[in-house]
């Protein structure tokens, strides 16, 4: 780590000591989002030459760079129209040869998401089992596998366990989900694919709100996001964010309360360059957990003694509880050496410390049916990485052909350490709980120390010539990885080198249609060990993909169909024995189909959703029984679709409504296919009122009510017969924002 810190101060002084050297051209202007420079492509002659191309923040062409104020994104209500994190550069979505949904910051808003899982519940091919988790965002599935996370590109710590951060919506601007194998850019990342959440940062334009929510459970949440210029000459920018939630939820005794504030600053020492600082801290401090560990009979099944209660609490109220404190401090720089060569780095030290007393549990039912076995489990996960990401960007034109191409170098270094203490809790009656019954001090149980370091280096050529785009990209990564049991004072040590790679073509034709094919394959070295102490081998992964993107001339939108077939070897998935752990089951396939809607097609109107149909299978499994079976939380079906209109002219301009429905098919809760859950049909709603309709005394003023499970279904999701808990309830939430 000493050596990377080292090299990457040279690079950024190195960079600091050219810039002065290397002005850019006259008519540079400032970016909103401070990214690089952009300029507009060069004529090469051909027909379709970049069509379909926009210019947003993050490419650089010729033959002059421009770099235009653009606010917060590159999008239009729902609709966007470029993905930074599909390609490392702002590509427009229809060049890009791979299925990619954006989540907007309005989509975000209109549906008033608390989580990451909430904003993305109308993307298709994703689905979350565990919803109302809030240790964090417990094993989300794309495509059939659990996604690592990124924030702003990078790896967010311990991205896929315990001490995940649980990302705060309202400080995100857009969210990413790449579908597919991307290795090839990012090295860490299953087949299935990654999330890219993307941060507010400062704009060059004065930005206030202020914001006042109350919902169910006695909710009470404000928040204020502030920014703007510092100077008159707008060479200093500021953005502040932040959000305070008191909060009880559908478990009896359980919380869930937070603290969040990002600030950010970005300074443009010279025109063609800029700076942009930031940090992140958040404090989840919440009595009792969410959600409780249930038994099938009496949630999932029948039970004679009746149906538990949903906010029925089966551990101890004044044991349990769940302290995580997230932090986060970096920067983005980006450089303009001249009309074709530009240059940018992300760096960031992250760290994660989580604290929870998991309580005392349920463990089984006893054979009365009513009396349920507890444990105590006790968990702490201190997990931190330091990260940066090197950039090298040219743009030029080959005779008729225009190449952009980029040149990455990245290290990743990432520890963790997991402690977790396992003892024997008395019983209680499920349905006449008694609370407060003596119970020993858990024993250690598992103290491990896990600790990596990645180097990565990779290269990415997009080749446009008429209306073809061709997308190369190649990576090489180094990996060492060491596990210390610190309990039996054993230390093993792995190290693993892979080539990904992925090669994709489009064709886009002037009316904004886009037939592509892609092949990517992944790479994914595995921290940490089994059950038994052994370290886990990486996982390796491949995927075939054919689809067609559509894009509307006359109004914002875009439609993606896509079909698949994605293999992985070396899977990793839940112990069934051990809940804590994690197997690796030999190899699994994924098959399937989806479209993908986002779509504005008038003023105020916006609708996203789609349908997906997810095949797996397990291939090959070290565990007996399970070759055959489907895959854990893989609902074979999936549909959704979300509609709200905002009325723009009459006495009532400025009311609007909205509704969606999400289907979600039945699934397995775990490998050995023993448990399944039924299919569920659930009904979200929304009214707002932007009161600057009525008065212009009033603008900015707007009233919002949003409700989740309209209907107030009642769904369970179950790892196994002894652990299961019940999905959302009914939550309705009341919005009182304010901007000027």
């Amino acid at each position: 780590m000493i050596l990377a810190a080292r090299l990457t101060l040279f690079t950024f002084m190195l960079v600091l000591i050219l810039m002065p050297l290397t002005a850019a051209p006259q008519g540079i202007q400032q970016n909103s989002n401070t990214e690089e420079a952009v300029s507009q492509p060069a004529e090469t002659g051909g027909e379709n030459e970049g069509a379909g191309r926009t210019e947003s923040p993050g490419a650089v062409n010729l033959p002059e760079v421009v770099v235009e104020d653009r606010g917060e994104g590159d999008e239009e209500g729902f609709t966007a129209e470029d993905a930074t994190g599909a390609t490392k550069t702002d590509t427009p979505l229809i060049e890009v040869p791979q299925s990619v949904s954006v989540v907007t910051e309005e989509q975000i808003e209109k549906q008033a998401a608390q989580t990451m899982s909430e904003a993305l519940r109308y993307t298709p091919g994703f689905f979350a089992a565990y919803e109302s988790d809030v240790r964090y965002d417990n094993a989300p599935v794309v495509r059939g596998f659990i996604p690592t996370l990124y924030l702003d590109g990078l790896l967010l710590p311990d991205s896929q366990g315990f001490g995940a951060p649980r990302i705060e919506p309202y400080g995100l601007e857009r969210i990413e989900v790449l579908k597919g194998p991307s290795s090839g850019l990012y090295g860490q990342v299953p087949p299935g694919g990654l999330i890219d959440m993307v941060s507010k940062r400062p704009t060059p334009f004065p930005l206030h709100e202020v914001l006042l929510q109350y919902g169910s459970y006695d909710r009470y949440q404000g928040a204020f996001d502030l920014g703007g210029p510092v100077d008159s000459g707008g060479r200093i920018l500021y953005r502040l964010t932040g959000l305070l939630r008191k909060s009880d939820t559908q478990t009896k005794f359980a919380e869930d309360n937070r603290i969040f504030l990002a600030p950010s600053v970005t300074v443009r020492p010279f025109e063609n360059t800029s700076i942009t600082i930031s940090a992140y801290f958040q404090k989840d401090d919440n009595k009792g957990i969410s959600p409780q560990t249930l038994p099938a009979q009496g949630t999932l099944f029948s039970n004679p003694n009746g149906k538990i209660p949903v906010g029925r609490y089966v551990g101890e109220p004044g044991y349990d509880r769940v302290d995580k404190t997230t932090f986060f401090v970096g920067y983005s720089l980006e450089h303009a050496f001249n009309e074709i060569f530009a240059f940018r780095q992300n760096l960031r030290y992250s760290t994660v410390d989580l604290d929870v007393h998991d309580g005392v549990r349920g463990e089984g039912l006893q054979p009365d049916l009513r009396t349920l076995n507890r444990a105590v489990y006790d968990i702490t996960d201190f997990a931190d990485n330091f990260q940066v990401d090197n950039q090298g960007l040219a743009v030029f034109n080959a005779g008729p052909v225009r190449n952009e191409v980029l040149v990455g170098f990245d290290y990743l270094w990432t520890k963790n350490k997991f402690n977790m203490d396992f003892g024997v809790a008395p019983s209680i009656d499920l349905y006449d709980p008694v609370y407060g019954q003596p119970f020993d001090t858990p024993a250690p149980f598992v103290k491990n120390v896990d600790e990596q370091n990645q180097f990565g280096v990779y290269i990415q050529d997009q080749i446009y010539y008429r209306g073809f785009v061709l997308t190369l990209t190649g990576r090489q990564d180094w990996v060492d990885i060491s596990t210390r049991d610190l309990l039996s004072d054993t230390k093993s040590t792995q190290d693993d080198s892979a080539f990904s790679y992925r090669a994709g073509l489009n064709y886009v034709f002037d009316f904004g249609l886009a037939p592509y094919i892609a092949y990517s394959s992944s790479f994914q070295p595995t921290v940490g060990t089994n059950f038994a102490g052994k370290p886990f081998k990486p996982t390796r992964g491949e995927q075939y993909e054919a689809g067609i993107k559509y894009q509307p001339e006359w109004f914002p939108g875009i439609v993606t169909a896509a079909v698949y077939n994605l293999e992985q070897k070396n899977a990793l998935t839940a112990d069934p024995v051990n809940e804590f752990f994690q197997v690796q089951t030999g190899k699994v396939r994924v098959r399937g189909f989806e479209i993908d809607a986002t779509l504005s097609p008038l003023p105020g109107l916006n609708m996203v959703g789609g349908y997906a149909y997810t095949d797996s299978e397990i291939l090959k499994s070290n565990i007996p029984g399970e070759q055959g079976n489907e895959m854990p939380n893989v609902p074979k079906n999936q549909v959704s679709w979300w509609t709200d209109y905002t009325l723009q002219t009459s006495v009532l301009k400025g009311f609007g409504l909205g509704a969606g429905v999400r289907y979600v098919g039945d699934f397995f809760g775990n490998t050995d296919n023993a448990i399944k859950m039924p299919s569920v049909t659930l009904v979200d709603a929304a009214a707002y009122y932007d009161f600057g309709g009525l008065c212009s005394r009033f603008e900015g003023l707007k009233l919002a009510v949003n409700a989740s499970n309209l209907l107030d279904k009642t769904y369970v999701t179950c790892f196994n017969e002894n652990y299961c808990s019940y999905g959302n309830k009914l939550n309705v939430l009341a919005t009182l924002a304010f901007n000027w």
